[in-house]
């Protein structure tokens, strides 16, 4: 199995919470997600989280069926 790619661990971190890349780094593929700057503070906001798990809503369905198709089970 191949590690995973940023983007794809960005997605992961929208959707789930869960810290796997340095701030910056999440940050910067997000602004090029949504084509704008993002305030450090919006994270803080569930409006602003809820707009970007609708933004990712169809890379993260992708994602798990690459999963899926491995063979692989998530816990959901």
């Amino acid at each position: 199995m191949r590690p995973l790619t940023k983007s794809q661990a960005a997605v992961l971190m929208v959707m789930t919470g869960t810290q796997m890349m340095k701030g910056e780094d999440f940050r910067a593929i997000i602004e090029k997600k949504l084509g704008r700057v993002v305030n450090a503070t919006e994270f803080a906001t569930q409006d602003f989280i809820e707009e970007l798990q609708k933004a990712y809503a169809e890379e993260y369905k992708a994602l798990l069926n690459l999963v899926e198709d491995s063979g692989l089970m998530l816990l959901r």
